[in-house]
């Protein structure tokens, strides 16, 4: 949430769609921003058919894994992940 707020890109916490909870959801642009910890998404599978969920309903979901948010700085790997659709942050 943070990293998100520094960008100043407008954001929601927490959002239900459908019988899935979103950890953000950039509406503007309909994209699903996921923070993966190590232990909730163990099963890709699960992610893949809740991905899939999201893709049907008009939803770009892009993970951030715990490791690559703990590797440097949180702020930045926001950014690089939302350059195609941002390009001026």
């Amino acid at each position: 949430a943070e990293a998100l707020h520094q960008t100043g890109i407008i954001y929601q916490r927490e959002v239900q769609i459908g019988r899935y909870s979103v950890d953000f959801l950039l509406p503007d642009l309909r994209i699903v921003l996921e923070a993966d910890g190590e232990y909730w998404h163990r099963d890709p599978e699960k992610d893949m058919r809740r991905d899939n969920f999201l893709a049907r309903y008009g939803y770009t979901v892009i993970r951030l894994r715990e490791n690559e948010i703990n590797a440097g700085s949180p702020a930045e790997l926001v950014k690089e992940k939302l350059a195609d659709f941002f390009p001026e942050l």
